[in-house]
């Protein structure tokens, strides 16, 4: 029987920072053990459901928010990356995920993400640990 997982991180591909290989290392590594993944990311140009089994890829949040570092356009989209996280508990309801990996950085910076995970702690998400 496949167990299946989510990875909600802020980049997957395309960047050699510590998240994108961690998340890619995690993913390949449980995958040659037969998790199936749901991975909510970043909007990107191709899509790593490809190069990825057993995955489903959501690119939700902006690409590269807080890249460019030009104030305006990073607060533009943090606040459009805040509302994407309303779409989590539905992408997790609807993956039957059993295990939910966060990267940390969500927590580092202020938005709804803390209270968008409380909800799927408190039961709205059922199947996570």
């Amino acid at each position: 029987m496949h167990q299946s997982a989510a990875l909600i991180t802020p980049i997957l591909q395309g960047s050699g920072t510590g998240a994108a290989i961690y998340s890619q290392l995690l993913i390949n590594g449980l995958s040659q053990r037969g998790f199936n993944w749901t991975v909510i990311s970043e909007a990107t140009e191709s899509n790593p459901s490809e190069a990825i089994r057993n995955c489903t890829y959501h690119g939700i949040f902006p690409r590269r928010t807080g890249k460019h570092k030009q104030k305006v356009r990073d607060l533009w989209l943090y606040g459009l990356q805040n509302l994407a996280y309303l779409r989590i508990p539905e992408i997790l309801e609807r993956s039957k995920s059993q295990f939910v990996f966060v990267h940390s950085s969500f927590y580092n910076f202020p938005g709804i993400f803390p209270q968008v995970i409380n909800t799927c702690l408190r039961g709205k998400c059922s199947n996570q640990k």
